[in-house]
């Protein structure tokens, strides 16, 4: 996605509002809260895109956040929003900040940019990261049956399943302290529109490569944020979806 500056422009635009985004930021405060309350935390946005969940943390009071992104693009649009944002490569993570500087780090929507290798460094340079206790979340595209135009857009690797967890997790390093999918209850609506995608591709219906990334019409945003909301707080996460979130904690 670092070429497709397009799409980051879409993204920017949309992640203060798109019911994905606010739904996916409202189960990550959640995550943080269940295990800290409200006390204050230093807080990390380990691939930061154009900064809607920094911008969310500090809505709820949570202040101390900065974050990183690769792409240069990315980081403008957090520095035009008075974020603390640099460029710098997920890999490199460990190497750039000092050991134990962080009570969480949040890294939505980037694994599927890394091979098994650097997915086990990534859960191990979290590990060195973290304060004692702190927790480690990711959010991953889930399932392969969900591929479709929106993985060529922006490059997806990878669509992963819970058993991949415990791959990344291989050094034992990480206590999981939930794991599971989302959205369960649009996930059939989401499987027919990537099943369409997949077939305009094969049969060359479908000639423009985009994202997903788009707002639908407000009433359909309300509609599947409040199933979102209601499915995390009546079910929290299920055995299906389209998304894999994961929280880990430093032993």
């Amino acid at each position: 996605m670092l070429d497709r500056h397009e799409e980051y422009d879409r993204m920017a635009e949309c992640e203060q509002k798109l019911w994905w985004y606010r739904a996916l930021h409202e189960r990550t405060v959640e995550a943080i809260r269940q295990r800290f309350g409200q006390q204050p935390l230093r807080i990390l946005d380990a691939g930061c895109g154009t900064g809607g969940l920094m911008m969310y943390l500090r809505e709820q009071g949570f202040p101390q956040v900065e974050g990183f992104d690769l792409s240069d693009s990315a980081v403008r649009y957090c520095a035009d929003r008075g974020l603390q944002a640099k460029t710098l490569d997920l890999k490199l993570m460990a190497q750039h900040y000092p050991a134990e500087s962080f009570d969480v780090i949040v890294s939505n929507d980037t694994v599927c940019y890394l091979d098994a290798a650097e997915r086990e460094a990534f859960v191990n340079g979290g590990h060195a990261l973290l304060k004692d206790g702190g927790l480690l979340i990711f959010n991953a595209p889930a399932h392969e049956v969900f591929a479709g135009v929106h993985d060529r857009a922006v490059g997806i690797g990878k669509r992963f399943r819970r058993a991949d967890i415990g791959v990344m997790n291989a050094a034992g390093r990480m206590t999981e302290v939930k794991s599971g999918y989302w959205p369960f209850l649009l996930s059939p609506l989401i499987l027919l529109v990537r099943t369409w995608q997949r077939f305009g591709l094969a049969t060359g219906l479908i000639h423009e490569i985009h994202s997903d990334v788009s707002m639908p019409s407000p009433t359909l945003n309300r509609l599947f944020l409040g199933l979102c909301r209601w499915e995390q707080r009546v079910l929290g996460l299920a055995g299906f979806g389209s998304s894999l979130f994961v929280v880990l904690q430093r032993r």
